[in-house]
């Protein structure tokens, strides 16, 4: 049996801190929490990128810190529309965040302000490739 996996291209994703680094104070809340520059590099005929970030280690579970689907913004788990950078508990070991990015063959019908619930439905079946990149950041 061939995994899903197997069947969908890559993507390389490319952020200003390496795979597993620590994620650059400008890009948090005790910077100007301004949204990382992400580059992406794929041969899949992508129509469209989708972005999910997800602290993984929130107290709480999966803390959604931004997600965006064709320039369109969605609303992080803080009530924001946009990005909300990592801001840990002071104290706590260094939290680990996934840039989750998602090539899709068409753009789904999304209005600002959508969920990561709301996003995960439209998409499904038409992730043409994948990648990730993971930060860390404590306090």
């Amino acid at each position: 049996m061939i995994g899903l996996a197997s069947l969908l291209a890559g993507i390389v994703v490319s952020a200003p801190f390496p795979n597993g680094g620590t994620i650059p104070k400008v890009y948090t809340c005790d910077g100007a929490d301004k949204t990382p520059p992400l580059t992406l590099t794929t041969h899949a005929r992508v129509r469209v990128y989708a972005v999910e970030v997800d602290d993984i280690d929130a107290p709480g579970g999966v803390f959604v810190h931004w997600i965006a689907v064709g320039g369109v913004q969605g609303t992080n788990t803080f009530g924001k529309v946009g990005y909300s950078g990592p801001c840990p508990p002071p104290g706590d070991t260094p939290h680990r965040y996934v840039f989750h990015v998602y090539g899709l063959n068409r753009k789904p019908r999304l209005a600002r302000g959508f969920s990561a619930a709301q996003l995960h439905v439209p998409i499904r079946g038409h992730v043409i490739a994948s990648g990730r990149i993971v930060g860390r950041y404590g306090r």
